[in-house]
Order: structure tokens, then sequence, then C-alpha cells
């Protein structure tokens, strides 16, 4: 009976024993757990870094851009930040961000067309309506004025030249009729207040005008941060 008694606590001292072992490997393969997961955590914070910087600086050099484009057509650059903050402003309640609507300014502006708050409101409701961003409407536009219209064809209108007239359909409506493309583009626009009217505001409370707010904070924060470095 003593030697099984003793024989029973030799065995469960090694049985303790290797318990006691493995929770130290155990413990041991946390730690290295622990400090991969910081390496990792590390790397992935520094990735997120660069990205960030990288973001920002391509941000305020599309700002730039479009202060030095603007700069030219409005005669000073004090101009040009008025009516940058301007379309600030304005994008706030549109579905398009800042850099879409300076974008699309910028087209507008050399095209000598109307770039006041309702009329790019206007263009905006048709681009929305045609999920399509008013830079892509700007540049279709910027054709049309040049008698090319095969992109107004993405926002659904077809334009002919019938008895010397340019005639603009819409599947088989037609919504414009004019003897000159500017005309033209002044009629289409107005699409944006009958047709179209309403498109911007009814993205008001969607995603994706959350969204589209959230790039243009990220744009006026890069355009910040930047114009104090």
């Amino acid at each position: 009976t003593y030697e099984l008694i003793v024989k029973t606590v030799d065995q469960s001292s090694r049985s303790l024993r290797n318990i006691e072992t493995g929770l130290k490997r155990l413990d041991d393969r946390s730690k290295q757990v622990n400090r991969g997961l910081k390496l990792v955590g590390a790397a992935v914070a520094a990735i997120g870094a660069t990205n960030i910087a990288r973001g920002i600086v391509d941000q305020y050099r599309s700002f730039e851009r479009y202060r030095t484009v603007l700069t030219t057509f409005l005669g000073s650059q004090q101009k040009a930040n008025s009516e940058l903050r301007r379309l600030g402003q304005l994008a706030k309640g549109l579905p398009q961000d800042l850099s879409d609507v300076t974008e699309a300014f910028t087209i507008f502006s050399r095209f000598g067309l109307d770039t006041s708050n309702e009329s790019l409101k206007a263009f905006s409701n048709i681009a929305t309506a045609n999920a399509k961003s008013l830079g892509q409407l700007g540049e279709a536009v910027a054709d049309a004025l040049t008698g090319e219209f095969e992109r107004l064809k993405e926002f659904g209108i077809k334009v002919a030249k019938e008895n010397g007239q340019f005639v603009a359909r819409i599947g088989e409506d037609q919504v414009a009729l004019a003897s000159s493309t500017k005309d033209l583009v002044e009629q289409l626009k107005e699409l944006g207040n009958t047709r179209f009217g309403g498109a911007a505001d009814a993205n008001a409370d969607t995603l994706n005008q959350s969204f589209s707010n959230l790039k243009g904070v990220f744009f006026e924060t890069s355009v910040a941060l930047m114009e104090e470095v």
C-alpha cells in the first residue's frame, strides 16, 4: 500500500510538472503572438499613415490645379479662392463632392457657361438622375458645344440636325430645338429644373450623400493642412 501511495504521488508530481511545462510553453507562445500582433499593428498603422499622407497631398495637388485654372480665367487668385469657397458650400448640398463640382466648374468656365449656384444645381440634377459625375456631364456639354454629341447619349440624350436645327430627344420625346449649340446646351440645362428637377434633393438623405459629404470634408481638411505647411 505504501509503495502504491508513493507511486501515485510520483505520477501526480510528473503530471503536474508536465502541466506546468505545457502552461509555460503556452505562455511563451502567447507572448510571441502578442509581439507579432504588435508588429502587425505597427505595420498597418504605418501603412495607414502613409496612405493618409499621400491622400492629403493628392487632394491638395488637385486643389492647386483647380486654383491655377480658375486664377487664369478669373484674373486673380483672390477671386479664385472666393469661388472655391463658394463651391465648397454648394457641394455640401449636392450628391457630388467638392472635387467633382470644381472640375465641372472649370469646364463650364472654360466654355463661358453660367456657373451660378442655380446653374450648377441644374446640371447636378441631370448628372444625379443618370448616375454620372458632374465632371462627366461637363465633358459631354463641352463636346456638345463643339458639335460632338456622342457623350450626351450617356445621359439618355440624342441630338440630330434636322432642317438646319439641332433637335434633342430623350426616348421619343423632343426636349430641345435650337439653332446653335450654345442655345442647345442652355435648353438642356433647363431639363435639370424640369424633367430631372429634384434629383439632387432626393439624394439628400442617402448614404451616397453622406459619403460625398465625407469626401468633401477630407478635401477641405487636406487643403487647410497643406496651406499651413
